[in-house]
C-alpha cells in the first residue's frame, strides 16, 4: 500500500512539472512547498532551488511582492478563490497572465494557497487583431453607397450600414448582434 502511494505521489509531482504554465504552492507562512520546471524557469532556477523558500528571495520589487503574498494570504484566510488578468512586460516584450489562486486542504487538515499562472499573450493579440478587423469591415461597409446588412452562416445578424438602419427603423429591434434573420422577415 505505502508502494501505491509513492508511486501516485510520483505521479501527480511529474504531471505538474510537466504541465508548461506555472504552477505553485504555498503553507501557512508563504514558504514554497512545490513549485513546477515552469514557474521555477521564470526565475532561471530549478524547482529544489525554490523550495522552503519565499518569494521576495526571487523578484526585487518589496511593492510587488507585497501584493502576491496579500492576495495569497487572502485566499488562505477567507478561502475565496483569486484571479486576475494582467499585462506586463518580460524582457522588454509585452505579455498577458491570468493568475489564479486557490486554497487547498489535505486529508491531515493542513492548508496551502495554490497558483497557476496562464499565459494569454497570443490569445489576446489575436481578440486585438479581430477587433481591428471588425473596425476596419464597419468602415467599408459604412462608406458604401447602398444600405449593406451582414449575417453569419448561422443567420445571426452581424452588422448593417447606416443607410439600412435609416432606411428600415421598424427593423431596428431585430437589427441587433446575434438576433436571427426570422425577426427581421
Amino acid at each position: 500500500r505505502n508502494s501505491a502511494a509513492l508511486e501516485q505521489a510520483k505521479l501527480a509531482a511529474a504531471t505538474i512539472d510537466s504541465l508548461e504554465d506555472p504552477v505553485f504552492v504555498k503553507d501557512e507562512n508563504l514558504d514554497f512547498v512545490l513549485v513546477n520546471k515552469a514557474f521555477a524557469r521564470l526565475f532561471d532556477v530549478e524547482p529544489e532551488a525554490m523550495l522552503g523558500r519565499k518569494g521576495g528571495e526571487f523578484i526585487d520589487d518589496s511593492e510587488t511582492v507585497a501584493s502576491f503574498e496579500g492576495s495569497e494570504r487572502a485566499v488562505l484566510e477567507t478561502g475565496d478563490p483569486y484571479e486576475i488578468e494582467e499585462d506586463f512586460e518580460l524582457h522588454g516584450a509585452p505579455r498577458s497572465r491570468i493568475v489564479r489562486k486557490n486554497k487547498v486542504r489535505t486529508s491531515t487538515g493542513k492548508e496551502y494557497v495554490a497558483c497557476t499562472v496562464f499565459d494569454v499573450t497570443e490569445m489576446k493579440r489575436r481578440e486585438r487583431e479581430a477587433s481591428d478587423a471588425r473596425g476596419q469591415l464597419e468602415s467599408v461597409v459604412e462608406s458604401l453607397p447602398a444600405g449593406i446588412i451582414i449575417y453569419d452562416r448561422d443567420d445571426r445578424y452581424v452588422l448593417g450600414n447606416r443607410l439600412v438602419r435609416e432606411g428600415l427603423p421598424a427593423l431596428s429591434d431585430a437589427m441587433q448582434p446575434g438576433r436571427h434573420l426570422r425577426d427581421a422577415l
